[in-house]
């Protein structure tokens, strides 16, 4: 080959090379650009504030005294003494289950969602598919919890004692422990299932001596509980304190709320107390998530109050001044959402009041649907699948 030809073919590599590389960068910087873009979208969506909402669809229903809500996926549960509905996103009816309580207490984790007579024997299991199972206990519930699995977690009792029993989501017992004689140690009165359903934490109240004594009560239904007596991996008395609260954050970690403190423990297998944060101020309500803990404090003149939330580190991640008498407020999808029976604020973790407005029918229910405009609102006769404006 002469080299003018082998010149020729170089140059043309050469080009080729540079086309390449052309392409690489502007293809390159194409997409960072779009990125960007997308980031600062989203950045501004996230941060936008709104002061109104239009109906997108709704359904009607009956609103009943003893009528409860769950969030659930992109949806809801209503359930009363009657039976159970879930509404998707569409705030359309996807199932129903019927049944017979006096006094319903529900529960939801994941997919499965349980709902108890409290004071009397029976509970029903749901997922999205609708009912999946029944359980007769034969003690009176006093709570119920459900894992993501479909495990149930029953808090029951009579006169004399009290007892934990799991059972799967056909209604087979899995455990069956008494855990407490009420006349030696007192009451149990919260419990909290964890995920996977193998870890089990329960708060008791005593009298002892005249004195009020407190109880945290660990269990490990797992490899690790099974050589402990009662399965019982882990126990912490406190006293002159009550501790009506305790909470599975996510599958391994516990928030416990005193009276003026709240601790959270670590609890891959066994507990162990990371951090607790004392206040001066009364805990009114408290939030959480499964990657936050957090608390309401009520200032001396009532109307202002301070939310306080916490990352699994212990961090303090957002610190805010409220003026509102709510009913109820719940920390979910990353959003702090208050409401009362006519109003609503919904506040971002970064402090930011995204939403907040007076209705003109009373409400009961708001959940979101995604990160950014839609929630599902029950107000009124209806349950509607909103969407926020400015």
């Amino acid at each position: 080959m002469s080299k003018s030809r082998e010149n020729r073919l170089r140059d043309i590599n050469k080009r080729k090379r540079r086309r390449r590389r052309a392409k690489i960068v502007f293809f390159g910087a194409l997409i960072l650009a779009v990125l960007l873009i997308a980031l600062i979208y989203i950045t501004e969506i996230r941060e936008r504030t709104y002061r109104a909402y239009e109906v997108l669809s709704s359904s009607d229903y009956t609103d009943d005294m003893a009528t409860g809500f769950l969030p659930y996926g992109e949806g809801m549960i209503r359930y009363n003494r009657n039976g159970a509905l879930a509404y998707n996103r569409d705030a359309k009816p996807i199932w129903n289950g019927s049944y017979e309580m006096q006094n319903p207490i529900g529960d939801v984790c994941k997919e499965y969602a349980v709902v108890a007579d409290r004071g009397d024997k029976s509970i029903e299991i749901f997922n999205k598919k609708g009912s999946v199972g029944r359980i007769i206990t034969i003690n009176n519930i006093l709570k119920v919890e459900v894992a993501q699995q479909g495990v149930v977690a029953v808090l029951s009792g009579d006169e004399d004692s009290n007892y934990i029993n799991l059972y799967s989501k056909d209604g087979k017992e899995l455990v069956d422990a008494k855990i407490t004689n009420v006349s030696e140690e007192g009451y149990p009165i919260d419990i909290s299932l964890s995920e996977d359903g193998k870890k089990l934490v329960v708060s008791h109240i005593a009298v002892n001596q005249g004195e009020l004594v407190s109880y945290l009560a660990f269990y490990n239904f797992g490899e690790v509980g099974q050589n402990e007596p009662g399965r019982l991996v882990g126990g912490v008395f406190y006293e002159n304190v009550v501790i009506p609260r305790v909470t599975f954050l996510n599958n391994d970690y516990v928030g416990v709320y005193k009276e003026d403190s709240v601790m959270l423990f670590h609890m891959e297998e066994i507990p162990e107390l990371i951090i607790e944060h004392e206040f001066e101020e009364e805990i009114k309500s408290i939030l959480y998530d499964e990657k936050h803990y957090g608390l309401v404090l009520e200032r001396k003149d009532a109307l202002h109050k301070k939310i306080l939330l916490y990352n699994l580190k212990g961090k303090k991640v957002l610190e805010e001044e409220i003026d509102f008498n709510y009913d109820k407020i719940f920390l979910y999808d990353e959003e702090i959402i208050i409401h009362d029976n006519l109003s609503a604020k919904i506040f971002k973790l970064n402090g930011i009041e995204k939403f907040s407005y007076t209705f003109s029918n009373n409400i009961s229910a708001i959940y979101p649907i995604n990160k950014i405009e839609r929630y599902l609102l029950v107000g009124g006769d209806k349950v509607s699948s909103i969407k926020l404006i400015n």
